[in-house]
This record gives C-alpha cells, structure tokens and sequence, in this order.
C-alpha cells in the first residue's frame, strides 16, 4: 500500500475524525513505510501519538489488544460472512475495558523489571 492509498482510505476519512471526536485520543502505527512517510505524518498533526520503536512488536500495545480479540473470537461460533466477522471483531473490541487499555499502554508488554506481582497483574489482562 502507498501512503497516498494509506492517507486516503484509511488516516483521511476514518482515523482522524475518529480520534478528534475521542478526548485524549492515542494513536499509534507500526513503522511501516506508509505509516511513516511525511504526507501521512503532515497529515496527523495535532493528533497524539505513542511512538512505535523500529522493530519491536512487543513494545506495541495494540499487539496484545488484537491478542486478546483472537482468543475471545476463538471461543465464538464462526462467523458465517465478512460483515458478520467485522461485527463480532468490533464487539469484542469495544468490550475492553478502557483501564485495560490504558494499563497496556502504560506498561508495554509488563516488563517491570523483579515485580511479579505487577507482572502477574498486567499478564491476567491479557487473558
């Protein structure tokens, strides 16, 4: 995909009016060219960013949200068409709990260094 495609299908008509009508909104993309190049930058000023570090997918949040997506799918009866998947994908998304959300974002991948109880806490999150 181009960043002009990028920009045009996906950044222009549905993340950014999304997250300007979300208060506090993070956005966060991998490093992927289109991601990455200067329209789609110019493009997303004046919208928060978490910096994605060049290769490290578990550093990345999201990561773990769409793991926690799969599993919850992976315990529903199997959608009989696309519309039905994208429904039952964005159920189960927007049953997260923000706090969820948040503490993933807050601690990356529980890396807290000897604390087994904080990691324990962020890993139970993730199941």
């Amino acid at each position: 995909m181009t960043a002009q495609r990028y920009l045009d299908i996906a950044l222009r008509p549905v993340a950014i009016p999304y997250l300007q009508g979300l208060p506090n909104a993070i956005f966060q993309q991998n490093n992927a060219r289109p991601h990455s190049a200067r329209i789609c930058q110019h493009a997303l000023q004046g919208i928060q960013m978490l910096p994605c570090p060049p290769y490290s997918p578990d550093l990345s949040p999201i990561k773990h949200v769409w793991d926690v997506i799969r599993r919850r799918l992976q315990t529903l009866p199997l959608p009989r068409s696309e519309d039905e998947l994208g429904q039952m994908v964005e159920t189960e998304w927007r049953s997260i709990p923000q706090d969820t959300i948040r503490t993933l974002i807050n601690c990356i991948d529980g890396s807290f260094g000897g604390d087994s109880a904080i990691n324990a806490d962020v890993m139970s999150l993730l199941r």
